[in-house]
């Protein structure tokens, strides 16, 4: 199995010896069925510049690992890459992480959208929403189950017509209930990966969470999910395990999605 083209760069780049440390040899032809996992253990734990391959225009924000912080590097042109679903003209971007909040909103200025950040008190967010005229949501799960009340009271949430959320864990039952005329749209990701895998919309019509690999990511069919971003990020993200086991389904899926597999836990 020859090397694939994210590799080639990877054992071609001269700007870091992340990976080859990582899978320990010189061998730019090694097949990649061959080559050890990336632990997100490992990432959070290398000092963030040894693992940058490209450095220019860089978006650092900060995320955690076992409650320790860590840098990832973003730029404008991978925010602009993701799938977060559709967006309305007037979309509340709601993250526990401000450094999430930023990155989502500077998403939806890519599509020549500006959206407003949600704040911390849940009825300041509500109130804003109402006077916004809010008509989508991109948030984390945990920001849509502390403000869903307030958000509720403020304002008409029939209204809203698209509510993504980006997250490893989701509850369907609260976001039905909160949002029952409304397009959910869930994309499992995590602050260094951005969005890996998005739900089927055929599942969710049946209140099921299946999900099918994003354009940008090559999904390996193992227990412990094992991920491949197509693309170079500032620190590339090739056979990533994040911490999630999965169950993959033998069935096709009727929406012509690919790879389809649950959520088993996390990690």
């Amino acid at each position: 199995m020859s090397p694939t083209p994210i590799e080639r760069l990877v054992f071609e780049e001269t700007a870091s010896d992340f990976y080859r440390s990582v899978w320990n040899t010189e061998n730019s032809r090694t097949p990649r069925n061959e080559l050890p996992p990336l632990k997100r253990e490992q990432y959070a734990n290398t000092p963030f510049a040894r693992r940058l391959y490209r450095t220019d225009n860089l978006l650092a924000k900060v995320a955690y690992y076992n409650e320790r912080p860590f840098l990832i590097g973003r730029h404008l042109s991978d925010i602009g890459r993701e799938e977060y679903g559709d967006l309305g003209n007037r979309p509340l971007v709601a993250f526990a992480s401000i450094h999430e909040c930023l990155e989502k909103a500077l998403w939806c200025t890519t599509r020549n959208i500006l959206p407003i950040i949600a704040d911390k008190d849940e009825d300041i967010t509500g109130m804003l929403a109402q006077r916004y005229e809010v008509d989508s949501i991109v948030a984390d799960s945990a920001t849509i189950e502390k403000t869903a009340t307030a958000l509720a009271r403020h304002y008409d949430t029939t209204k809203t017509a698209y509510v993504t959320v980006v997250d490893i864990t989701f509850n369907l039952p609260l976001l039905i209930r909160t949002f029952p005329s409304t397009q959910i749209h869930l994309v499992l990701g995590l602050p260094e990966t951005g969005g890996i895998a998005y739900a089927c919309p055929v599942a969710l019509a049946g209140q099921k969470i299946v999900f099918h690999e994003s354009e940008n990511y090559v999904v390996d069919t193992t227990t412990d999910l094992t991920v491949t971003r197509t693309h170079m990020l500032p620190t590339p993200i090739i056979n990533y395990r994040p911490g999630l086991t999965v169950r993959f389904l033998e069935k096709d899926c009727s929406c012509k999605g690919t790879r389809a597999f649950e959520l088993a836990s996390t990690s």
